[in-house]
């Protein structure tokens, strides 16, 4: 592909995204967002986890770790597969039926403040982790494929990038999450990944 058409493909998607998020998230608001206003139902909820935590880097990583580790990869699909399943039909149900609204919330329930603080401690520095990581495969692809083509430095590429994470972020697009229609739950990308 060419530098031009990566461009037009790029800004084709984050479009689509765009006009998702505006449409599914102008009704939304914070408890709309934790809790799906307690109306979607505890499989749509599954489907969006685990459609959220499928990025971008999936589809870059994936191959690469394959042809470097043939197959020794589907022990990692199995676990994966397992653990979605677990939270899926386990979890989800189960959170819907206590009426809490986070792992963390159950965590104090059942073991205390102090399992609720480490768990969410835990969860915070591995999104943020994982959040970074996400953002700077996104940067070094499009580094590799756009931007040194034209020869634009890796910091105005970074630069353009949280541009876009911001924009996504103020028009609302991190409360799709919890909007049923296909596009929403499937339309998932790095900027959904980072801003969320």
């Amino acid at each position: 592909m060419t530098p031009l058409a990566v461009i037009a493909t790029v800004l084709g998607y984050i479009a689509v995204l765009f006009v998702v998020a505006w449409l599914s998230g102008r009704r939304a608001d914070n408890a709309g967002f934790f809790t799906g206003n307690r109306s979607t139902p505890w499989y749509m909820a599954a489907f969006a986890m685990i459609g959220a935590a499928i990025s971008g880097v999936t589809f870059i990583s994936v191959p690469g770790s394959v042809a470097v580790d043939s197959f020794s990869y589907m022990q990692m699909v199995a676990g994966f597969t397992v653990g979605q399943l677990v939270v899926a039909f386990l979890l989800i149900p189960t959170f819907y039926r206590l009426r809490v609204v986070s792992l963390y919330e159950y965590l104090d329930g059942r073991f205390g403040i102090l399992s609720h603080h480490t768990g969410a401690w835990f969860f915070f520095v591995s999104k943020m982790l994982g959040a970074a990581l996400r953002v700077y495969v996104v940067c070094a692809v499009m580094q590799l494929l756009v931007f040194s083509h034209y020869g634009l430095p890796f910091w105005l590429n970074a630069l353009v990038t949280m541009l876009f994470v911001w924009l996504y972020t103020h028009i609302r697009g991190c409360f799709s999450s919890t909007t049923p229609p296909p596009t929403a739950i499937s339309g998932r990308c790095s900027l959904r990944a980072s801003c969320c």
